[in-house]
């Protein structure tokens, strides 16, 4: 399971490809995105059960918020961590331009 995990809607699968991609460049090579067969869901999964385990492993989650994402999650989203996750929560505002914030700003 990846270090990483990055949380999307359905409907912006490419742009956490592109997230996950730059990820990559910047060095951090255990990146779970759901799409990727490496390193994600694999065909036959039951994707429910992974999805939360993916989730409970995981060091940080990066979650891309965009209309969709907040259609799905509801519009006053909250974050809440398992009691004994060590995981930490960045999200990531999206909308068609992209993410308004970049690490390296």
């Amino acid at each position: 399971m990846g270090q990483i995990f990055i949380s999307h809607s359905s409907a912006n699968g490419p742009d956490a490809k592109s997230v996950q991609q730059w990820l990559l460049q910047q060095g951090w090579s255990d990146v779970f995105l759901d799409l990727d067969p490496a390193q994600g869901l694999a065909p036959g999964q039951r994707w429910r059960e992974e999805l939360k385990k993916a989730g409970e492993r995981c060091a940080a989650v990066i979650v891309l918020v965009s209309p969709a994402w907040q259609t799905r999650n509801g519009a006053s989203p909250s974050f809440s961590l398992p009691p004994n996750s060590a995981s930490k929560y960045f999200p990531c505002l999206w909308s068609l331009a992209g993410c308004r914030y970049s690490p390296s700003n």
